[in-house]
């Protein structure tokens, strides 16, 4: 009988599985978003990212790419919550002019149809 097979290890869904496949599939796509970070959105990490040759080499460069990525990333994050900027705090930066929000234009009251019409302006 089919029902009294034990499902397959890998195989995970949400009916009935409760908790524990929340917090598995919460930190898959954590981990799948940070590959997204650096492979897509952010640093491009290609092939051919680190010009050196060596495995060595090549993690040390890695290593200070994600370690300038997790600094900008916690700079956006606070960018967009509008809060100080601490990493600039500890290092003692000036603090950037924050950029205001951009308004539209008012609408003219004339139209060209009162503009053709009428008396020439001024």
């Amino acid at each position: 009988m089919l029902l009294d097979r034990p499902r397959h290890r890998g195989h995970r869904s949400p009916s009935g599985a409760g908790g524990a496949w929340a917090a598995d599939y919460g930190r898959r796509s954590a981990i799948e978003s940070g590959n997204a970070e650096l492979k897509t959105h952010r640093l491009h990490i290609d092939r051919g990212f680190t010009r050196v040759m060596g495995t060595l080499k090549n993690t040390l460069l890695l290593a200070f790419a994600i370690a300038g990525l997790n600094v900008v990333l916690l700079r956006d994050w606070h960018a967009k919550r509008h809060r100080p900027d601490l990493w600039a705090t500890l290092t003692g930066e000036p603090e950037e002019p924050r950029k205001t929000r951009r308004t539209r234009a008012k609408r003219r009251t004339t139209t060209l149809a009162t503009l053709t019409t009428g008396e020439p302006p001024g």
